[in-house]
């Protein structure tokens, strides 16, 4: 069930040029994959995969670290409410001088529907491990290791193009 909605409750839902509509739960719930699966596109970074304890008697458990070199100046953050990842490109030009809440802004995760800006944090200073534990990992710059890292498919935070206008 998605948070905020009362079971079997009629959802209001925005539709494009100001209409809405009202629809029961199940097909909110095909309205909304539908919508995240036109705005959330993935994005194939480079990575070094380090297997790190990243909590006390947490071990072995798998980090992603973006490569950076050249143009690539990627970075990670995470939903603390289910631990998907998602990659912010600080190079392109709509992320420009924007927080992390700002370009998440009203953007749904797609894997638990909650609004991103509220339960975004940095990766891997902040690792969701299970429901109610979180881990961390000093995250220090990784250049140049190319052989020994892999091509890694993120969904793609940008801003919506409403809060960009």
């Amino acid at each position: 069930m998605n948070k905020g909605v009362i079971s079997g409750a009629p959802i209001r839902v925005d539709l494009s040029e100001g209409d809405s509509q009202f629809i029961n739960e199940q097909g909110y719930s095909r309205w909304l994959k539908n919508t995240l699966d036109m705005r959330m596109q993935k994005k194939e970074i480079r990575c070094l995969i380090k297997y790190e304890n990243v909590a006390q008697g947490i071990y072995n458990y798998k980090v992603f670290l973006p490569l950076k070199s050249g143009w690539n100046n990627n970075s990670l953050v995470t939903c603390t409410n289910c631990g998907e990842l998602f990659v912010i490109d600080s190079e392109n030009p709509e992320t420009e001088n924007l927080s992390v809440k700002q370009i998440a802004d009203s953007t749904l995760c797609p894997t638990c529907n909650v609004v991103l800006s509220m339960y975004l944090a940095h990766y891997p200073a902040t690792i969701r491990i299970s429901e109610n534990q979180f881990g961390s990992f000093n995250d220090k710059a990784v250049f140049n290791q190319e052989e020994e890292s892999e091509i890694v498919e993120f969904y793609e935070l940008r801003p919506s193009q409403k809060s960009l206008n």
